[in-house]
């Protein structure tokens, strides 16, 4: 089991509850501007590195972590998987299905982005060596967001190459590119 928080009386959230408070809440709050499903998910997975053996250690007086990281969050996949590993021969045939350059096979049956998005840079120097032909696909996936196709018009997100956009609302390393999309729909922060 893992834990979000422990209060100094000593009352325990796990991550779980924590996680889907979170997203309720941010599912009425993304109603607003018709985002519910995508609101919920966006708080239900916000703090998802806290499933980390790193931070789990720090709750207990252990060394602080930063737990919203993205290899924080790499390592709480790895924590998983090594306490049930049934999904290792998945990760092992696309991870030999990449190194053969076999891109329609991991496209078909890697099924993490929706087939309806598209990546949206939020970084302007990395948005600009796009647009110059330059970037590779490791800086773009820590570098960009994924956003529905259909908001790419209503969003006024901008082309840069292909199926690559740059993401022109306001962009904030806690919100992510929600701030930009509630800031455009009128709400204010802070």
């Amino acid at each position: 089991m893992y834990y979000a928080h422990i209060r100094g009386d000593g009352t325990k959230q796990t991550v779980e509850e924590h996680l889907n408070g979170t997203g309720e809440r941010c599912a009425i709050f993304a109603s607003a501007f018709g985002e519910e499903k995508r609101g919920k998910l966006l708080g239900q997975a916000h703090d998802i590195g806290k499933c980390s053996e790193a931070f789990q250690n720090r709750l207990l007086g252990g060394q602080k972590v930063d737990h919203a990281t993205p290899e924080l969050s790499t390592r709480s996949m790895n924590d998983e998987i090594s306490h049930d590993d049934s999904c290792m021969k998945k990760i092992k045939y696309l991870l030999e299905q990449e190194g053969l350059m076999q891109f329609q096979t991991l496209d078909r049956e890697f099924e993490v982005i929706d087939d309806d998005t598209v990546p949206a840079v939020v970084d302007a120097a990395f948005a600009e060596a796009i647009a110059s032909g330059k970037g590779d696909w490791s800086t773009l996936q820590k570098k960009s967001v994924s956003i529905r196709c259909t908001k790419v018009k209503s969003w006024n997100v901008k082309a840069i190459a292909g199926d690559v956009y740059q993401w022109t609302l306001g962009y904030d390393d806690f919100l992510g590119y929600m701030y930009g999309v509630l800031n455009a729909g009128g709400a204010v922060f802070w």
